[in-house]
């Protein structure tokens, strides 16, 4: 059994696990061989993802890289200092890092999609040109030009109940069921 109450997981499918907890650290190994990697946070680590040479972890407001050997906060908002919800991201076939979420004043929400270049680099937005007023909870793809993305149903956004772009170049389509 896991001594964590644990929230997310993510695998590379061939040496590493990871395991998110409630309580804001990563778990990693595989079963009976855990080993807890604190974060410095406390907030649950709601996502995780990343490939053999950098993971990713999410909580709420907060990006979380591990380095090879610990895990340190990351800014993702660059120059600015709007608020960002976080919510999933993906590594793309070519090493690159992306993340999406929202970015919230009152009511209005407008989607976020980051990419990150490489260790070290800044956090930019895309160019892709998505619908505001929505806020972004999943992506997926191979390229910063080739990607999906989805959003919360029931939003202004969402054309005819579907809430689900495929991102090419600077254009996001909504993808019919």
């Amino acid at each position: 059994t896991l001594p964590h109450h644990v929230v997310s997981a993510w695998s590379d499918g061939r040496t590493t696990m990871l395991l998110g907890s409630a309580d804001g650290a990563v778990l990693r190994g595989r079963p009976g061989q855990w080993r807890r990697e604190p974060t410095g946070e406390t907030r649950s680590v709601v996502t995780l993802w990343g490939d053999t040479t950098r993971q990713f972890g999410i909580m709420e407001r907060r990006l979380l890289l591990f380095n090879g050997m610990n895990w340190r906060r990351t800014d993702v908002r660059g120059d600015t200092l709007v608020p960002l919800t976080l919510t999933a991201g993906t590594t793309l076939q070519d090493g690159r890092a992306m993340v999406v979420g929202s970015s919230c004043d009152g009511d209005t929400c407008l989607p976020v999609v980051l990419v990150h270049e490489s260790a070290g680099g800044r956090w930019r937005p895309t160019a892709a040109r998505l619908p505001h007023d929505m806020k972004l909870y999943g992506v997926w793809g191979t390229s910063v030009t080739d990607y999906f993305v989805y959003g919360a149903p029931g939003e202004p956004a969402c054309e005819a109940g579907t809430c689900l772009f495929h991102v090419v170049g600077e254009s996001a389509q909504p993808v019919k069921a």
